[in-house]
């Protein structure tokens, strides 16, 4: 069985990366919007700490472990504490 969204699709992440679309700020979401709080500390990240620490995340790959553009990381964690 096939189930469709009620809400629009979404333009293809090919012609633009993950970060440029999140950025782009689609939603026009304010910095001090909350968009992620830890269940066990309550700790609350906001959209502009979101670009914020990604851009130093960026700035650290090109750095310290020689990433240029076009690189692509991938990151695989377990879910646990």
């Amino acid at each position: 069985m096939i189930f469709n969204s009620p809400n629009k699709d979404i333009e293809s992440f090919a012609m633009i990366g993950i970060y440029q679309y999140i950025t782009s700020n689609p939603s026009r979401m304010k910095d001090d919007k909350v968009i992620l709080t830890d269940g066990i500390t309550d700790e609350k990240l906001t959209y502009g700490e979101l670009k914020r620490i990604s851009k130093r995340l960026a700035a650290g790959l090109i750095d310290k472990a020689g990433f240029e553009r076009g690189n692509v990381l991938a990151i695989v964690s377990p879910n646990k504490v």
